[in-house]
């Protein structure tokens, strides 16, 4: 019995989570089984290529743009499983970026259709996605993109006392969406009592904008380009992800396996990932943000920071299994041989309009 192939399909190599999560399929848990090939596409392209593949996963979002390349797709490769990987669209960002739903969910309702199994990256993504293509949710799957990032399970827990500053880390992309301007104007309005103190790292387009908002307050500083994220974490007690969506929201992640309890948004996949290692505020909401900074001190911090590692760790092995679990469905599914695919299996027929709701 020969390996598994399977291909995945990206267009942006840049997409830096998506390529790191990628990195798994390279482990020898799974090679043993799989091998794997990552290929660069364009989604515009009207003709998509044939491969001699026995899973191909896509990886970019679809749109009007990219219908044809998917049909293409699924047509060009009859006996290969085709499994959307979906990694960006989510409630929240429909609410913001589309102005005409039943157009974007018409799209997505095509696209859906094209492959053989959805996987999300959250229960509240998998959730949104099958209520508004309207479809069976046996084909949705849920599988969180963490990779184990090297050294964060070596940074110190941090120590919280009464006379030492509480210092509440944000880092990611500086765009109004990632919300930090929320978050700088709320620190300025905790009680001195309270001794917070906000590092914020990163860079981009909102930067001085950051700046101006934070201009003047001691109690705030910029780190900078998060180069050793190790180092960024390691500075911070408690780190705030109030991002105005999420799909999932990595941050969240990658600051558990530091140990740091998280204090984050109501948006995504990021509730799911607090259990009991932080605290859910509506940061939109300033007096809700600004009671929840002053009363920080009051939570089980210590113990939210020791549990956050645990946690975390969990959720790497269940990372691993949840994928092997998913891809030996698939390859109990394709019948395999030393020369390819055997046998006739049943296959999803495609849809005969692809231009409705355009």
């Amino acid at each position: 019995m020969r390996r598994v192939r399977i291909t995945h399909l990206l267009n942006d190599f840049s997409v830096g989570g998506v390529t790191k999560n990628l990195e798994l399929f390279q482990s020898s848990c799974f090679t043993i089984k799989y091998e794997s090939e990552v290929v660069e596409v364009d989604p515009e392209w009207s003709i998509a290529p044939k491969f001699n593949t026995d899973i191909i996963f896509v990886h970019f979002p679809p749109s009007w743009r990219s219908l044809a390349f998917l049909y293409s797709l699924r047509g060009r490769n009859p006996a290969s499983e085709i499994v959307w990987m979906e990694h960006s669209y989510n409630r929240e960002w429909e609410t913001l970026n589309v102005p005409v739903k039943s157009r974007f969910r018409a799209m997505l309702r095509c696209a859906v259709a094209l492959f053989d199994e959805v996987i999300c990256v959250s229960k509240a993504q998998a959730n949104w996605l099958g209520e508004v293509t309207k479809s069976d949710e046996s084909r949705f799957h849920v599988v969180s993109p963490w990779s184990y990032i090297e050294g964060l399970d070596d940074v110190c827990l941090p120590h919280f006392s009464a006379d030492k500053a509480l210092t509440i880390g944000a880092y990611g992309r500086f765009s109004k969406t990632k919300g930090f301007a929320e978050l700088i104007e709320a620190v300025k309005l905790t009680d001195t009592s309270a001794n917070i103190r906000l590092n914020i790292g990163g860079y981009g387009e909102q930067e001085q904008n950051f700046r101006k908002l934070a201009h003047g307050c001691r109690n705030i500083e910029f780190y900078g380009k998060v180069d050793s994220l190790s180092d960024f974490l390691g500075r911070c007690d408690v780190i705030a992800v109030p991002s105005y969506f999420e799909s999932f929201g990595l941050v969240a992640a990658e600051a558990k396996m530091a140990g740091r309890p998280i204090m984050v948004a109501p948006v995504g996949g990021l509730p799911e990932q607090v259990e009991d290692c932080g605290i859910i505020v509506d940061c939109t909401d300033q007096p809700s943000l600004v009671s929840a900074l002053n009363n920080l001190r009051q939570l089980p911090l210590q113990k939210m920071a020791y549990l956050a590692r645990q946690k975390a760790m969990i959720f790497e092995e269940k990372r691993h299994s949840d994928w092997l679990g998913f891809l030996s469905q698939v390859a109990g599914r394709l019948c395999l041989s030393d020369s390819g695919i055997m046998g006739n299996r049943s296959r999803r027929p495609l849809p005969i309009n692809m231009s409705a709701g355009q």
